[in-house]
């Protein structure tokens, strides 16, 4: 999240979820720019909402070309670009960010307060947080939003591009606002008032930036940057990873830092690099309609894990309004579903469901909640031969239908379903084991029936396991026994 003073005005009084709701964002005229990769809504002029597409567009060309990640070529990203403080403020996360970036189950959105002038650095420290997301890195707070910070300073001019470019609030609130001590810098977490209150934010986002920025471009730290990055993001505390990649403690960092940030002239990075933006001049332009938009934002709207009831009255609203669209009634089963309330995430499933919904782990959701409640097993195998169909590669699903229809004495499914899921966990590797061997001796194939078995014994986790498994050679020893009795039995007869 970026911190208010990348915006015009500041916001004095804390945002409360009923003053919020008396205003209706909805309303308005709404444009849809859509791109392979961007979709964008805006209440902006179209000339706006084009230059600042055209941003994201190259932003996401230079993290294409120095990630090489295919995670990122085919990701696709949603962009809500108000054209007011008041028409956000039903979407801000606190009371210190013009803009976010979150990350929910059904869409990945970049949320802006408007399109002013500092829009074209918002957008790319915003999308710095999509990046790091895709590749799956996560660092402490402090880091991820100043790395988001360095890299919101790129720099395009004629096939050169550069990062560093001091931010002129940063360094203006280094050099006339007190420090937070280093020590406390790398602590603050979610629920710090440094990351939420406006006052307090300008300090904290200053200071992870010039410190970020001192890791990744000084020469004295630039060479160990790549290593300490991965010590971080692979959970080793900054503390531990000062020392062990930089050999220095938080004072000496500090100390370190206090006198990097009196430099005249800060150290920037080039890349010899052609940044494409021009999907953006070929956007296909649409109006859109009060309910498309409304699904838009309430998936926004339910991406917030802290939905207030009065937020959540207004969505179920807005679901009612598209009741032929599921996308509102999966975000608001997936927030149900992360506060572990089951039963509201079962029924807006349902929902979700009965209005067709195409999300396979919407669909998978939704059965591991049936079958806790006691769904009856055809439901349940029918819900996860659907998610197979939308995605063969849900090992999930695929492992689940295979013990149900195996359960269900649906032995031909079990074998076909589980004989297709790759990889195996080691965690799901006897039952998986075990299961086929099972099915296979129904099916009357003792060979089969015994390799897996086999497989099945290097896999065991304690006695009881291994007595399961006994029991069942024993029973595959004899269904093999009375196979060749009565082959033999056959034989004699026909003689």
């Amino acid at each position: 999240m970026l911190p208010f003073a990348f915006c015009v005005a500041l916001v004095a009084t804390a945002i409360t979820p009923s003053s919020v709701l008396a205003a209706d964002p909805v309303s308005g005229n709404w444009t849809r720019l859509k791109t392979a990769h961007f979709e964008f809504y805006t209440t902006n002029p179209k000339p706006q909402a084009l230059e600042a597409l055209q941003t994201f567009e190259q932003v996401r060309s230079f993290f294409v070309q120095t990630t090489n990640s295919r995670s990122l070529v085919d990701a696709a990203l949603t962009i809500v670009a108000f054209s007011s403080e008041k028409e956000y403020n039903p979407y801000r996360w606190n009371q210190g960010a013009c803009a976010a970036y979150q990350h929910s189950w059904t869409r990945d959105y970049i949320v802006l307060q408007d399109l002013s002038a500092e829009h074209s650095q918002v957008a790319k420290h915003e999308y710095t947080h999509f990046v790091f997301e895709r590749l799956g890195i996560k660092l402490p707070i402090w880091m991820s939003e100043g790395v988001a910070d360095v890299y919101s300073s790129l720099y395009y001019d004629r096939h050169k591009v550069s990062i560093g470019r001091p931010l002129a609030s940063r360094t203006y609130s280094l050099e006339s606002g007190a420090w937070l001590p280093l020590d406390s810098l790398i602590d603050v977490g979610q629920n710090s008032p440094y990351y939420n209150q406006s006052d307090k934010m300008l300090t904290f986002y200053s200071e992870s930036w010039a410190l970020t920025h001192m890791l990744m471009l000084s020469d004295a730290y630039a060479a160990g940057f790549p290593k300490f990055l991965s010590a971080v993001a692979s959970g080793s505390p900054t503390r531990a990873a000062f020392e062990s990649v930089y050999g220095k403690s938080v004072a000496d960092i500090e100390r370190d830092l206090r006198m990097y940030t009196r430099r005249k002239n800060l150290p920037q990075r080039f890349f010899d690099l052609q940044l494409d933006g021009s999907d953006a001049q070929r956007a296909e332009v649409t109006a859109v309609s009060r309910g498309e938009i409304e699904v838009a934002l309430g998936g926004l709207l339910a991406s917030n894990p802290r939905i207030q009831a009065d937020t959540q009255a207004r969505l179920n609203e807005m679901s009612k309004r598209s009741s032929e669209n599921p996308e509102i009634e999966e975000s608001l089963g997936y927030s149900a579903l992360s506060q572990n309330r089951k039963q509201e995430a079962r029924a807006h499933f349902a929902l979700a469901v009965e209005r067709h919904s195409n999300n396979p782990d919407v669909l998978y959701y939704y059965a591991c909640l049936e079958q806790e409640a006691g769904a009856p097993s055809r439901k349940l195998i029918a819900l996860l031969k659907r998610v197979l169909e939308l995605n063969p590669k849900h090992g999930d699903a695929r492992l689940e239908l295979g013990l149900l229809a195996a359960q269900s004495g649906e032995f031909q499914l079990a074998v076909d379903t589980l004989s297709t899921l790759d990889p195996v966990q080691p965690d799901h590797a006897y039952v998986f084991f075990y299961t086929l061997s099972f099915c296979h001796i129904h099916l009357n194939n003792a060979t089969e029936a015994r390799s897996y078995a086999e497989k099945a014994g290097h896999a065991t986790h304690g006695s009881a396991e291994q007595v399961q498994l006994e029991n069942l050679r024993l029973y595959i020893d004899e269904q093999a026994s009375q196979d060749t009795n009565t082959i033999a039995m056959r034989s004699a007869g026909g003689r």
